[in-house]
């Protein structure tokens, strides 16, 4: 096994562990693990991350979080005037899975 594979192969075992640790008497097959463990634990991590990062972007002044109708925080781009982009200006009315408006990935 390669140096990279015994990384990955480290990697992919802590991420399992993490999982057990958190899931306390957790079973399931190589193919559940995959499905399951994995792609839950990694989405958790990955959102983690993406709060992080908003918050940097915030602080820098390139995004600003804006209450959407239901409540929830949506995110956008700052306009140059420093205020949020009005995303009806802009024509976007794509939805994205919580129902916030996301940007047009065509533009």
């Amino acid at each position: 096994m390669s140096s990279d594979d015994e990384d990955a192969v480290a990697a992919l075992a802590e991420e399992i562990a993490r999982y057990l640790a958190a899931n306390q008497g957790a079973r399931d097959t190589v193919d559940g693990i995959t499905r399951w463990w994995i792609a839950r634990q990694r989405l958790l991590e990955t959102r983690s991350m993406v709060e992080k990062a908003l918050r940097h972007l915030e602080a820098q002044g390139r995004v600003r979080p804006q209450r959407n109708a239901g409540g929830e925080l949506v995110y956008g781009a700052v306009a140059p005037g420093g205020d949020a982009a009005d995303p009806d200006a802009s024509g976007a009315d794509d939805a994205g899975a919580d129902g916030a408006e996301t940007p047009d990935r065509d533009a």
